[in-house]
């Protein structure tokens, strides 16, 4: 955000025009921290708060991850083919979102939207299994009723 020069559109609009300040904050106060200087993660190293934790560190978080998380798109689009579309649907724009927090960095919304995808890519498969299992029993039904009604047809 402090690389965006504000000068330049304050001058234009005139003195009148309520600029925000040029300064970035001074960086908070710690005790017992190493001594000020140029924070890790800020932006051109000119100090201010950190853009975020390095990746793959560890720590309180939990173990470093050594890959992005697994988008499932195959799985949601054969799903939303050969099973059942609406939820197959979902799972495709979840794995989607997948690949665009990856793409910007963001891994936490990056695992929620592939825990998603997922789960909605194995509702569509059970929905779809359960649907071919009940036309295959009411299909069997329907045939073994007709061929014992049969008789009842003849004049």
């Amino acid at each position: 955000m402090w690389g965006v020069n504000f000068g330049a559109f304050c001058e234009f609009w005139g003195a009148g025009w309520a600029c925000p300040s040029l300064t970035p904050p001074p960086p908070p106060q710690t005790f017992g921290a190493a001594p000020p200087g140029p924070l890790p993660g800020s932006v051109g190293g000119a100090g201010g708060a950190p853009l975020g934790p390095p990746l793959g560190l560890g720590g309180a978080e939990g173990p470093p991850r050594g890959s992005p998380p697994h988008d499932y798109l195959p799985i949601a689009v054969l799903t939303t083919l050969c099973c059942f579309w609406p939820t197959g649907v979902v799972a495709i724009v979840k794995a989607v979102q997948v690949r665009t927090a990856v793409a910007r960095g963001d891994i936490v919304s990056a695992e929620i939207a592939s825990r998603e995808a997922r789960n909605f890519s194995f509702i569509s498969l059970a929905v779809g299994i359960a649907a071919t299992v009940l036309c295959t029993i009411l299909t069997v039904v329907i045939i073994i009723a007709a061929q014992h009604q049969d008789n009842d047809w003849d004049p």
